[in-house]
């Protein structure tokens, strides 16, 4: 039986909403925030990881500061939000996703300051949405390239946690490569012919973030590990 698809950020009921990673493997558990001080806080404390995920959820605190802030007008928005993006950018200095997030999401509202308010708060929120869904689609393309690189089974693949699905907002990079199509529905150890390797990758594709583990075949040649995130160069 498939698992339903893992979606560690997203957007549901006005809120954002993560899969606690500090809670991996042994809970699943998805919490939601409405401020961007606790969407802050959960990327310090690690609730949410891997550069490309805390530059989407970071998109998603700017869209939460501009619903918090009271301001009439654009100026005064506008410094809600640059306080905003200040207390972001301080969780994680070397996710590079992070300040690439906030810097589009910066220029977005820039460029949105005749729209009324309500308007602005809506572009900024359809911005996150478009961050995440590119996101979403980078790791798509990347499955799509890296499984024609990948030799058919049997096989031993070998992955560092950073490139697993949760590290990103859908697929992963390493998981993306492990195969298409299907890969929403089906989580990692789920994968037919796909085992766990010494017990360390829980069937969310995390060992929380520490260490290394394996994927394997019954038999078969290894592949090089990821070393990164896959993304824009950003360490986690």
């Amino acid at each position: 039986m498939t698992r339903p698809a893992i979606n560690p950020v997203h957007w549901a009921d006005d809120g954002l909403v993560l899969l606690d990673q500090t809670l991996l493997p042994s809970r699943e558990v998805e919490r939601r925030y409405e401020r961007w001080e606790d969407v802050a806080d959960a990327i310090r404390t690690l609730v949410v990881r891997g550069a490309p995920a805390i530059g989407v959820a970071a998109a998603f605190g700017v869209a939460l500061a501009a619903r918090q802030s009271t301001a009439t007008g654009f100026d005064g928005l506008m410094a809600d939000l640059e306080l905003a993006i200040k207390g972001l950018a301080a969780t994680r200095p070397t996710a590079v996703n992070l300040f690439w997030a906030l810097e589009r999401m910066k220029q977005t509202a820039l460029a949105s300051r005749t729209l009324p308010i309500a308007e602005l708060r809506a572009r900024l929120l359809a911005e996150a949405e478009a961050i995440r869904s590119e996101d979403i689609a980078a790791n798509r393309a990347m499955g799509a390239h890296g499984a024609a690189l990948v030799p058919s089974p049997p096989l031993r693949l070998r992955t560092d946690p950073a490139a697993y699905r949760t590290a990103r907002t859908r697929l992963g990079a390493a998981p993306g490569t492990l195969g298409l199509p299907g890969l929403l529905v089906a989580s990692l150890s789920d994968r037919p012919g796909v085992r766990q390797d010494s017990g360390n990758i829980p069937a969310t594709g995390v060992n929380g973030g520490a260490g290394r583990g394996r994927l394997r075949t019954s038999h078969g040649r290894r592949s090089s590990r990821s070393g990164h995130d896959g993304s824009r160069g950003g360490r986690v």
